[in-house]
């Protein structure tokens, strides 16, 4: 996978799980060697965070982000060990890589 099409995913597994508008909504991801967790987080245009039940985060997702880590911190530059996606309703979206 390219690194668009991962985000591309990521993005559709947002949109897959919300099923009212929202202002915007996370993925929030933790990555380790054999290792990968997710939370799915959403802002509703009342302003209520709500937790997303059923990501939908699979085997095949996990692949991904462990190929975007690849990709990313090929050369050993841009370290990161966390994940947050952030995708608002436009479809414009932001990624921010966390090394703690």
């Amino acid at each position: 996978m390219t690194v668009d099409e991962i985000y591309l995913m990521l993005a559709n597994l947002l949109n897959d799980a919300i099923d009212e508008d929202f202002q915007f909504a996370n993925i929030y991801i933790d990555r380790l060697d054999k290792y990968v967790a997710s939370e799915g987080r959403y802002t509703n245009l009342h302003n209520e965070q709500i937790k997303i039940e059923e990501l939908g985060f699979r085997f095949a997702n996990a692949m991904a982000i462990h190929e975007l880590h690849s990709i990313t911190t090929e050369g050993g530059h841009n370290r990161w060990n966390k994940l947050k996606f952030t995708l608002y309703p436009t479809g414009k979206f932001e990624m921010d890589f966390i090394w703690d």
